[in-house]
């Protein structure tokens, strides 16, 4: 017999949330300055709502900076002190355009440097759909081999889509741009997987499926005994029983032993083989377990 010990890894994602304090202070920002700092600061409206990102640079704080139309005045509208660089501004007129700055402050409290301005106007709702799916599940894995599924949905309107997981097993991921999904699975059975594609607006689709796990071709699997026992023995004769066991994974040795046995019988641990002489007091039933285990 063989025992396959799976370990489960439980990995805690620790996700540091902003402090954010709101605040309504005018600041001067600078819209042609040539000493930028986060030039990958970048906006994407939705109805309502600007979702801003950029790139953790190191400092302990940073000030986001709005203005309403005119690029004139700017408000500090929140300041985030963690290294989670993306700010959702909500409660927004559509229609209206807004500019954003975001700028560096270190740890004496001043700021050092401004992002590049950005100007963006919320979405009006109006006929948006939502993505479809255009790709077709992978529906079958395998324990210990990686699975991928490249998740693919189009929206009608050309707006950027996202993806993320909704129901998913213990360990899967999937990369929110490129909607490629990963998973190393580690036991067998049935998964229900969820995945979701939005857009710009928030709207969004999902698709579900069932994923079964099989065991892979690199998984140790158990030899199986498919031998049928030799079940009469007669007095002062010479018991034999050849055990036969077949191991689903090719070129792996197989090991007999006994497990129960009367007294002095034998098997040869290679090949299965049980023999006995059976004396007077052997007379009647004996129970005899044989096991056939793989040295994998």
């Amino acid at each position: 017999m063989s025992c396959s010990q799976y370990l489960q890894r439980l990995s805690a994602l620790i996700i540091a949330l902003p402090i954010m304090f709101n605040m309504a202070s005018a600041e001067t920002i600078v819209t042609d300055g040539s000493d930028y700092c986060l030039t990958d600061f970048n906006a994407y409206a939705t109805v309502n709502e600007v979702q801003l990102r950029w790139t953790y640079s190191g400092a302990p704080q940073y000030n986001v900076y709005r203005s309403v139309d005119d690029g004139i005045s700017y408000q500090l509208i929140v300041q985030i002190t963690s290294s989670d660089t993306s700010y959702l501004d909500s409660g927004l007129i559509s229609g209206v355009r807004y500019r954003y700055a975001v700028k560096e402050v270190g740890s004496n409290g001043l700021e050092l440097c401004q992002s590049p301005v950005v100007h963006v106007t919320p979405k009006e709702r109006s006929g948006n759909k939502p993505p479809v799916f255009i790709s077709t599940p992978v529906l079958a894995a395998q324990v210990g081999e990686v699975y991928h599924y490249d998740v693919e949905a189009i929206d009608r309107q050309d707006d950027p889509v996202r993806y993320s997981l909704k129901s998913f097993p213990a360990g899967m991921s999937i990369d929110g741009e490129s909607g490629v999904i990963t998973w190393i699975p580690v036991q067998t059975g049935d998964y229900s997987v969820t995945v979701r594609a939005v857009d710009d607006s928030g709207l969004y689709d999902q698709q579900g499926y069932m994923l079964n796990v099989s065991e892979g071709s690199n998984t140790n699997q158990a030899p199986q005994i498919v031998s049928t026992p030799v079940t009469n023995g007669t007095q002062s004769q010479a018991y034999q029983y050849d055990v036969d066991a077949t191991d689903p994974n090719a070129g792996d040795a197989i090991n007999y032993a006994l497990v129960t046995a009367p007294a002095g019988m034998v098997i040869d641990s290679a090949t299965g083989l049980i023999t006995w002489i059976p004396g007077q007091t052997d007379i009647g039933a004996h129970a005899v377990t044989v096991a056939a285990a793989d040295l994998a």
